[in-house]
């Protein structure tokens, strides 16, 4: 009970201070995470370096630093946008090719949306539900505390998106037929290896998440990678691309590799808007 009474608290609190002062909390904040408690520093560190050995110590610092502001940003945006209108977010993330998505909802085809956590990905979530009301499924995982799951989910729905949890997936095949866009935001690493799919990314063997196939292949479902980028701080813009048209007959992991090669193609292009504080490369096969 606590915990959700202080939860409440922060979302009032959020709710009446504007965004220019969430942005001077998140540059402080920045400097804390960064040089203070240097959180999850050698993760980040690590991953950085891996993926960018060709940049120099400064550069990839660099990268380290910008990095830091763009977690910041996102978890204070995030806890904000649980109290923005969608008007509001919807203005702040803008969809620039909508007639790819469009003209498969219209035939009532479902597809697949390959998403990732790259920039605000939370917002993304909710523009798209604005964007595409009653057609989004979005997959989430499961909170321990479940008065603040509740109410999250509530919030996060309210623009037509539909919210399923990971435990629940079984129900994904029942909605296939209505014509839906299923995001799934697969670029974490596996906690279970066992179904894992193994593909080339920034050169290295790695493990993925098998859902984007597991659901792909068997019922013919397009997939779209949703290349997401920030304008400036606050403002957003997101497009599809189209890397499998549900006819073409591929083998296996290739889809999962477009993805993964569109995603670092993405990240390449401004690499500190990326998630870099999980261990990506922890197994090996």
């Amino acid at each position: 009970m606590i915990s959700y009474l202080l939860y409440r608290f922060v979302i009032f609190f959020f709710s009446i201070i504007p965004l220019q002062w969430i942005y001077a909390i998140s540059n402080g904040l920045r400097w804390i995470f960064y040089r203070i408690l240097r959180y999850r520093y050698a993760v980040v560190k690590g991953n950085i370096q891996r993926c960018f050995p060709e940049k120099s110590s400064e550069e990839q610092e660099k990268i380290i630093y910008d990095f830091y502001l763009n977690f910041t940003d996102v978890i204070l945006e995030s806890i904000k946008g649980l109290s923005m209108s969608d008007k509001v977010i919807n203005q702040r993330y803008n969809l620039t090719n909508r007639t790819v998505l469009d003209r498969y909802i219209d035939s009532g085809q479902s597809v697949i949306l390959a998403a990732t956590h790259f920039t605000n990905w939370e917002w993304g979530g909710v523009s798209i539900g604005i964007d595409f009301p009653d057609k989004i499924i979005a997959l989430f995982k499961s909170m321990n505390n479940k008065r603040v799951e509740s109410d999250v989910v509530q919030r996060r729905s309210k623009s037509g998106l539909k919210l399923i949890s990971t435990k629940e997936t079984r129900i994904l095949k029942d909605l296939i037929p209505e014509g839906k866009a299923i995001i799934m935001a697969a670029d974490q690493n596996p906690s279970n290896i066992k179904d894992a799919i193994w593909v080339r990314f920034f050169n290295v063997e790695t493990a993925c998440l098998h859902g984007i196939e597991k659901y792909a292949l068997p019922y013919h479902m397009p997939v779209l990678y949703c290349e997401m980028e920030r304008v400036s701080r606050g403002q957003y813009q997101y497009r599809f691309i189209e890397i499998w048209d549900g006819i073409e007959a591929v083998e296996p992991t290739v889809i999962t590799q477009r993805y993964m090669s569109s995603l670092e193609k993405t990240i390449r292009k401004n690499p500190h808007n990326w998630l870099w504080t999980h261990k990506r490369w922890k197994h090996f096969r």
